[in-house]
């Protein structure tokens, strides 16, 4: 059946989300000298939903040739965020991202590396909410201990006048999932034939 013949049945669509991004620091001074705590305000154009993938290894037996296959380690993609570079000061990107690394210690005229450490403790908030075709949320998804894996800037061409952005890419350990749509039960078994199961929250952690 074609949900394009049944009108009760509505399509996720791609430009329908909110993309929420902290970059909390422990409260050191921007490169304004001014006390911030985090930084949040971003323009997002592209947010990604990682991939599983799961990595698996092959046994032979020896007597009859017979290949079994067993689940070796299990892991998430990295999360891909593309931001707008706007011009105004409240949303410019590329000063919001050194003001975070100003503001975990980065100094470009030092050598010093202690800041780095900085990057592991729990200091980033990803979050993404899906919305329906009236504007509610219908799913939430959040990511798992993320942590900063590049930070990539677009470009200088004077042939082109694409809008500038800035793309950051996480690693992370695992995601959760809400359907804000459906009260559930954690403990509800997973759907079988006849069986509807459980719908609402989930859990997954890769890494293992």
């Amino acid at each position: 059946m074609s949900f394009w013949n049944n009108v009760s049945l509505e399509p996720k669509r791609a430009y329908r989300w909110i993309g929420q991004i902290e970059l909390h620091n422990r409260g050191s001074r921007d490169v304004m000298g001014e006390t911030v705590s985090s930084i949040e305000s971003f323009v997002i154009s592209n947010f990604s939903i990682p991939g599983l993938q799961v990595e698996q290894d092959s046994q032979k037996n020896g007597a009859d040739g017979h290949i079994t296959k067993t689940v070796k380690h299990v892991g998430f993609d990295n999360v891909s965020i593309t931001i707008v570079d706007l011009e105004n000061d409240d949303h410019n990107s590329m000063k919001k991202i050194f003001t975070w690394f100003n503001a975990l210690g980065y100094d470009p005229r030092s050598h010093s590396l202690d800041w780095i450490s900085e990057l592991d403790a729990d200091i980033i908030t990803l979050v993404v909410t899906r919305l329906g075709s009236e504007g509610e949320a219908i799913e939430i998804i959040k990511f798992n201990g993320p942590k900063l894996a590049n930070v990539s800037f677009s470009g200088l061409d004077y042939s082109n006048d694409e809008v500038s952005t800035v793309t950051l890419e996480f690693s992370i350990v695992g995601m959760s999932y809400e359907n804000t749509l459906e009260s559930i039960d954690p403990e509800a078994p997973w759907p079988t034939p006849g069986n509807t199961g459980n719908t609402g929250n989930t859990g997954i952690a890769g890494g293992l």
